[in-house]
């Protein structure tokens, strides 16, 4: 493990104080040097947690805010829409208010990192769930692969949940199969997602 700047720096001593100019054109030189590089550094480190939380915010774009303000904005257009896809008019009004508090909690879940692996799989699944229930497009009669079709065109937005869901499941599991054992063991964890972990050059050199 790197050792912290500061306690790397030279201790003085008294042939330091004898020859001062001598250890800062030796040693203090590099320490300062180092010093800039680690400026550079700080700078790297907030432009990573800038995209981090941009392409967090991208990923949940759609839910947070667009599609909660709808549900609020066109309460009973989205009513009519829950009951076409429920087939329930009872049910509709708690499946649009457990949708919404999906979108906006998980959404917020995702943002912040708190139990955002468990978020992302939710809202995966809500993903799946609604390209299901109402992006029926092998229930349209003028399916086709060619010309126009409104069949065609649900089916794109079919298809657009299901990448959806597949991104959330990259924030719930990560990017390599040993995720998902870390997700089962600790799912309420977080994934740290503005963490910035340091690379020892030196070391890395040596391998």
């Amino acid at each position: 493990m790197a050792q912290p700047l500061l306690a790397r720096r030279p201790a003085w001593t008294e042939s330091t104080r004898r020859w001062p100019h001598v250890l800062f054109t030796q040693t203090d030189a590099s320490f300062l040097l180092e010093a800039a590089v680690i400026g550079q550094h700080q700078e790297t480190v907030l432009l990573s947690i800038a995209v981090a939380f941009v392409a967090r915010c991208l990923l949940v774009l759609l839910f947070l805010p667009f599609s909660a303000m709808d549900k609020v904005i066109n309460h009973r257009a989205a009513v009519a829409q829950a009951r076409l896809g429920v087939g329930w008019a009872a049910l509709a009004p708690i499946m649009l208010f457990a949708g919404l508090a999906i979108e906006v909690v998980m959404s917020l879940a995702i943002l912040t990192g708190i139990a955002d692996r468990l978020a992302a799989l939710i809202l995966a699944g809500y993903c799946i769930v609604t390209a299901v229930l109402w992006k029926q497009f092998w229930k349209t009669p003028d399916f086709r692969l060619k010309g126009a079709s409104h069949g065609r065109d649900i089916f794109w937005d079919f298809l657009k949940n299901i990448a959806l869901a597949g991104g959330f499941l990259m924030v719930t599991i990560g990017a390599t199969a040993s995720g998902v054992h870390r997700f089962l063991s600790h799912p309420l964890d977080s994934s740290r997602p503005y963490a910035v972990y340091a690379v020892n050059t030196a070391d890395d050199g040596e391998r």
